[in-house]
């Protein structure tokens, strides 16, 4: 029944790049990375998302469902 949900907005173009920055915390040096979308056009340039996952996954479980539709990532980037 979810899957007929449609979003609010019509779907618009979007760019997805990887980033990554290091900083230095309790005398290490840690390294982040991540994958950030961004729409062709902003809906509303004050709001972002960020998406956080388990130890035993990677960021590309918010790219592409398993059964291969667009992702959680991908769905609010359009």
């Amino acid at each position: 029944e979810w899957l007929s949900v449609n979003p609010a907005f019509g779907a618009t173009a979007f760019t997805k790049r990887e980033v990554s920055t290091r900083y230095s915390r309790n005398g290490y040096d840690w390294d982040i990375h991540g994958s950030r979308y961004t729409p062709a056009n902003e809906v509303d340039p004050s709001l972002a998302f960020v998406f956080f996952h388990g130890g035993a996954d990677s960021e590309d479980v918010f790219d592409l469902t398993p059964d291969g539709r667009p992702g959680q990532a991908r769905v609010l980037a359009a």
